[in-house]
């Protein structure tokens, strides 16, 4: 603690610290702006975890020069801590964009889906938006559930229970709303909107749920533009919360 107080108590740090964290949080008010391309939003996010990132490393630096030379390992310690922040961040950036479809496929023991017709509806509609075709896959679950991933490799999960539930329109519906996310890279900001809340303190006081029904409503209106109706789409919601509330 008196650490802290010290390194606060010079000026220039104090100046760093408050200007670090007022940029930084305008920052993650911008990104809430839906007139933004996603690329851009994501970037205001993670600068704005970069921008987090600041004090710390000034603070490790001050307080490494406050401790007496002997005390090796702790200096050692704090000098790291900027760099272990931001290693372990960017590690989960990594590891969602090139890990989490495979880690969500052997979590749910997915299998690739073998629906020949939805597969080659999928592939025209992909070639149409100059995508790149999605791998299909199919989750062991009762449960109706359908998400995606728009990484190097793109890939669209959807149970077992959404066939039981879904007409063939229905699910077509639902995976031009998941080719609808995967074009506008909507996971990507699910994800980048996730980890920020995880990490930064600042996120618990900027409401970032607008960001997540933004994406949804998109992928609903290019299902609804597809398909030319908003028949489909509507119906499958309506389906699908049924289930969830029968079940509770």
């Amino acid at each position: 603690m008196n650490l802290v107080v010290s390194f606060l108590a010079d000026p220039a740090y104090f100046a760093i610290t408050v200007g670090s964290l007022v940029i930084a949080t305008m920052l993650l008010l911008a990104s809430r702006n839906k007139q933004l391309s996603v690329t851009s939003r994501v970037f205001l996010i993670y600068a704005h975890i970069a921008l987090l990132i600041v004090p710390v490393a000034f603070f490790a630096y001050s307080s490494g020069c406050m401790i007496p030379a002997y005390d090796c390992n702790v200096k050692t310690l704090l000098y790291s801590l900027p760099f272990i922040i931001g290693g372990a961040v960017v590690a989960a950036g990594v590891i969602g964009y090139f890990a989490l479809p495979q880690l969500y496929r052997r979590r749910f023991s997915a299998k690739e889906l073998k629906n020949a017709e939805l597969r080659k509806f999928v592939s025209a509609h992909a070639r149409r938006m100059r995508l790149r075709t999605p791998s299909l896959f199919l989750l062991d679950t009762a449960t109706p559930v359908a998400f995606s991933f728009s990484s190097y490799k793109p890939a669209i999960f959807l149970s077992l229970g959404m066939f039981d539930v879904l007409s063939k329109k229905e699910i077509e519906s639902v995976v031009l709303h998941e080719l609808g996310h995967i074009k506008h890279r909507s996971p990507l900001m699910k994800f980048s909107t996730k980890l920020v809340k995880l990490v930064s303190p600042v996120a618990l006081f900027v409401p970032m749920q607008s960001n997540l029904s933004h994406e949804e409503c998109y992928a609903d209106a290019f299902a609804v533009k597809v398909q030319g109706t908003a028949k489909y789409v509507t119906s499958a919601r309506q389906k699908i919360e049924d289930f969830y509330a029968f079940q509770g």
